[in-house]
Parts: structure tokens; sequence; C-alpha cells
């Protein structure tokens, strides 16, 4: 353990000491006031809540929920296949029923990192490199 502290050169309670900069800035609600972080609300004709949604797939049957939640209700939906990812047939064939049904409703498909996929509605598209 002392080689591991010779060689990154930190004690482990500087690490824990030192907080970062994104968690001071979120938790540090005392020096902003509420009237300078409210935002005007503008009001939308047919305004419509959108959710991002996350759901683990357990099964082949789940695809059937997913394709609903985004075709036929308009969510986001952040699809975690950790639990099917030995399964190598079974996932084929759950990115093969997402393809499908996205490609037919103009929605759109991506990967997320470690093991992830992001469904959208036809009206979100997905940025790819």
């Amino acid at each position: 353990m002392s080689f591991f502290k010779k060689l990154f050169g930190r004690r482990e309670s500087e690490e824990e000491e030192k907080p970062s900069e994104l968690s001071s800035l979120m938790l540090d609600t005392e020096q902003v006031s509420d009237s300078e972080i409210s935002l005007p609300e503008i009001p939308v004709e047919g305004e419509e809540v959108i959710y991002i949604k996350p759901y683990r797939l357990r099964s082949l049957e789940d695809v059937d929920t997913v394709i609903k939640e985004v075709m036929e209700e308009n969510n986001i939906v952040i699809l975690d296949v950790t639990t099917l990812s030995r399964d190598r047939e079974t996932i084929r064939r759950v990115i093969e029923r997402l393809r499908g049904a996205v490609a037919t409703r103009g929605g759109d498909l991506g990967r997320i990192p470690s093991e992830r996929l992001i469904i959208t509605p036809k009206f979100v598209k997905i940025w790819k490199k």
C-alpha cells in the first residue's frame, strides 16, 4: 500500500478532504438565492411532458414494453442489458427487435458505454460520431 502512496504522491486523507468542484457547486445553496436561479416560465401550447426512464431488461419479452414506452408514450428509455450480457444470442435478438421498431417509427437507437442502450422517439435524434 505504501508503494502506491509514494507512486501517486498523495495520502488517502487528502483525497477525502478535497471535494470536487462540481459537488461543491451542487451542494452550496447558501450562496445562491432562489431569485437568482429561477427562470421565467414560457407557456407552450400543447406542452407534453417527456420522461427519461431507466429500464433493466430481464428477458426478451420486456422489449415490447420498452418499444411501447418509446414509440407510443414518446419517452426516452435508457436500457440496461447487463442481466442478459452473458447470453449473446438473446442480446442480438433484442437489438434486432429494437432496431426494427425504431426504424419503422422513425426513432433512434444508440449505445451508451457499459452495456446500456438509449432509445428515443422520432422527434429526438442521437448525435453519433
